[in-house]
C-alpha cells in the first residue's frame, strides 16, 4: 500500500459530474456540506470515458449481477489496475479488490 503522501483516488467522469449535477438552490441551504462536495475534485481525480470506455463491455459484464449502474468505477479500476473504494457490497466478487474505510484507514497516520 502506498504511504498517504502518494495515495491517488479516482473517479469515472459520470461519478465526478453527478457531484456538480446538484441544483444549486440546495447548495445555499446546507453550504458545509457542499464546501465538502467542492473540495472532492481536489481530492479525487476525474478519468475521462475516453480512457475507459473499452473496457465498458467487460465491467457491464462483471457488474451484470449486480449494479450495472456502477459499470464506469469498474472500468476505471480495470484500466488502472486500482482496486475501488466502497461502503456497499456491489464490488465484491466482481474481480476488482473493493476497500471499505474502515480498510483504508489502517494505512492512514493518526
Amino acid at each position: 500500500m502506498r504511504s498517504p503522501s502518494t495515495l491517488r483516488m479516482f473517479a469515472s467522469t459520470t461519478l465526478a459530474s453527478t457531484f456538480r449535477g446538484y441544483p444549486t438552490a440546495a447548495a445555499t441551504t446546507r453550504k458545509p456540506a457542499w464546501q465538502v462536495l467542492d473540495r472532492i475534485g481536489l481530492l479525487v481525480k476525474p478519468v475521462d470515458q475516453a480512457l475507459y470506455r473499452d473496457f465498458e463491455q467487460l465491467a457491464r459484464e462483471r457488474m451484470a449481477a449486480r449494479d450495472i449502474q456502477d459499470w464506469p468505477v469498474v472500468a476505471v479500476a480495470l484500466v488502472l489496475s486500482v482496486p475501488v473504494g466502497t461502503e456497499d457490497r456491489d464490488f465484491f466478487g466482481s474481480g476488482i479488490g473493493p476497500w471499505t474505510t474502515d480498510r483504508v484507514e489502517l494505512y492512514l497516520p493518526n
